[in-house]
């Protein structure tokens, strides 16, 4: 799903399924076109259960480990907080554990995973995801109508 702006983006793929989150992330242009109803995820910011941290603000001039940067600098520029984004890909929810970092941001869909880490969600209102499909830009595709059918087959 990470791929899928880029491709989308340079003309490689017409219609490709991805998460919201990740076509925020990438600051791309796509255009999300049908809502899949499926993948629905949080954007959550976690601490360590141990941790009495119960709000943003309690990280300020921490460090906080996400693998969407944009998304969490946006948010904490938004509130005000000053934090360092320290960008890490995979599971991020064992960072905390490691003394890389106070926090973590990640999508959550059940919070089994962050539960089973050991961690507690304080907020859940960073960014809400799910699956769609997304278009290309339209001057890059010469079989809108295949691209048009397609997606009225699929929002059906």
């Amino acid at each position: 799903p990470k791929d899928i702006p880029f491709l989308l983006d340079c003309g490689v793929l017409d219609v490709g399924f991805t998460g919201l989150d990740i076509i925020r992330e990438t600051k791309t242009k796509l255009r999300p076109v049908v809502k899949t109803n499926r993948g629905k995820a949080k954007m959550c910011l976690m601490v360590p259960c141990n941790k009495e941290y119960s709000h943003p603000f309690h990280l300020m001039n921490k460090v906080v480990a996400t693998p969407f940067p944009n998304i969490a600098r946006e948010y904490f520029d938004k509130l005000k907080i000053k934090i360092k984004i320290q960008t890490v890909q995979g599971a991020s929810e064992g960072i905390p554990y490691l003394g890389f970092a106070e926090g973590v941001v990640d999508v959550v869909a059940t919070g089994t995973s962050a539960a089973e880490n050991d961690l507690k969600i304080i907020t859940d209102d960073l960014f809400d995801s799910e699956c769609v499909a997304a278009v290309g830009k339209p001057e890059l595709q010469s079989n809108y109508k295949e691209i048009n059918n397609f997606l009225q087959r699929i929002y059906q």
